[in-house]
């Protein structure tokens, strides 16, 4: 899944929904429907390039054990400008002046930074001077992240020259131990994003720009087929020049002794994961308007399965909703940390979470999935937009009327839900947090509160 396809799926956007103006701007999540899957090559087209960018970064799966200190915090400095400290203290200075306003501080990961930040590596690049910054974090559980990303971290980021104005800036961020926000095992920078540099976590390391790849029947990046090349690191990290006869937004980095010939991304085996690009230029793009600007999501942080079984990996999940997405092209910026997936019994397969972007206030988004079937015309894939916004002071801040007879989302984490088809109808138990209810449901109770749909 990626956002070139969401692009194109707003053109065969079905009359069930009815889109608001900047439908483009919130597009979350497309894909093409396909009962056998299609192998491409990437050197086939560009448009190809485009379709695999959500999934072009791999490294070795974080586990969930115990925070243990960063003994890179208090490592000596690296690199051959690792005794410059007037270039030390610009890096330094870029540092607290870029992860103010980087794109997930709206989210609230670096609002609680300990201690002084530290230069890992400063070298010389074939982009300029650059420097690894480091900085312990605690991710609150008031940030709207999941669970499992809050806690001690370690912030890392890249500074860099930006080839716009020739100013060091922070051009990419990640936050170590975390499941997927922010994250790149490396970064992309100078002009064109071309320079790569890959962090040495001791482990040998691997890069690859041209591979092959499988759609699932959501269209899904499924398999991926590669070519490795040996990266050298050097005090640190590894530095990489992608050649100008190579798109340069594909880009595959491995960490670890056995780099394998093809990916099986839907089953996500242990030693890899799917990370986001780190690419400077939309790094930059994408910061935020001011140090005070904060994500207002409903403050739930489930993955809600309601109606049939959806037989969806963890990893689909999280790619069919796009949160591996939105920092990339033309996307939501952010993406809230609950979800409700609905399968109804026409086939069709619902996403209703909320979408938020830099310049506007959080809306309920749907992407709407229609079942498998033989035809390739957009016209058969489905439909994705707008309707409307949460109520977060409502007794039911979440009610979604799905378009043809499809029945109703509804979402209150917490309570205990029921419905009734008619005035003086029986109630029937809908269970707790989250429902998909017939279409003919006039009333839900809410812990006992009655609140009428409309």
């Amino acid at each position: 899944m990626n956002p070139t396809e969401l692009s194109t799926l707003m053109r065969g956007a079905t009359n069930d929904l009815e889109p608001t103006p900047d439908f483009a701007r919130q597009v979350l999540l497309g894909s093409r429907r396909r009962r056998t899957r299609r192998r491409l090559t990437m050197a086939a087209s560009a448009a190809v390039v485009a379709a695999i960018a959500a999934v072009t970064s791999v490294v070795v799966l974080d586990d969930n054990t115990p925070h243990v200190a960063d003994a890179r915090l208090t490592a000596p400095t690296k690199g051959d400008l690792a005794g410059d400290q007037t270039f030390l203290g610009e890096a330094t200075s870029a540092w607290r002046n870029g992860l103010s306003i980087a794109p997930e501080a709206a989210l609230g990961v670096y609002d609680d930074r300990r201690g002084d930040p530290h230069v890992y590596w400063a070298g010389n690049t074939p982009a300029g001077r650059a420097a690894i910054v480091l900085q312990e974090v605690y991710v609150h559980d008031e940030a709207q992240v999941p669970d499992s990303e809050t806690g001690r971290r370690t912030a890392e980021g890249l500074i860099a020259v930006d080839p716009r104005d020739g100013k060091l800036k922070l051009v990419g961020t990640r936050v170590v131990g975390e499941e997927q926000l922010g994250r790149a095992d490396y970064y992309k920078f100078g002009p064109d994003d071309r320079t790569l540099l890959i962090v040495d976590e001791g482990k040998p390391l691997y890069y690859t720009y041209r591979f092959a790849y499988e759609l699932s029947e959501y269209g899904v990046v499924e398999s991926s087929t590669l070519e490795w090349h040996r990266a050298e690191p050097r005090d640190g990290v590894a530095l990489v020049r992608i050649p100008e006869n190579v798109n340069g937004i594909v880009t595959v980095a491995y960490q670890g002794n056995h780099p394998p010939a093809k990916v099986d991304w839907a089953a996500i085996p242990h030693d890899f994961y799917v990370r986001r690009m780190a690419m400077a230029s939309r790094y930059l793009a994408r910061r935020i308007p001011s140090p005070d600007f904060r994500t207002s999501f409903l403050p739930w942080k489930q993955t809600w399965e309601v109606g049939a079984p959806l037989g969806l990996s963890p990893a689909e999940r999280d790619r069919l909703r796009g949160r591996d997405d939105n920092l990339l092209l033309g996307g939501p910026d952010y993406v809230s940390a609950w979800v409700v997936f609905a399968r109804l019994d026409d086939g069709r397969t619902v996403a209703l979470q909320e979408t938020q972007n830099r310049t506007g206030m959080p809306e309920l988004t749907v992407l709407v999935i229609r079942p498998p079937d033989n035809t390739t015309t957009m016209d058969n894939i489905g439909s994705v937009g707008s309707v409307g916004a949460a109520d977060q002071g409502a007794v039911l801040p979440v009610r979604f009327r799905i378009p043809s007879g499809g029945g109703w989302i509804v979402a209150d984490k917490g309570k205990q839900l029921s419905y009734r088809t008619a005035p003086d109808g029986e109630w029937q138990d809908a269970g707790r947090d989250a429902a998909l209810l017939p279409d003919n449901a006039t009333e839900v109770k809410v812990d006992g509160e009655t609140v009428a749909l409309s």
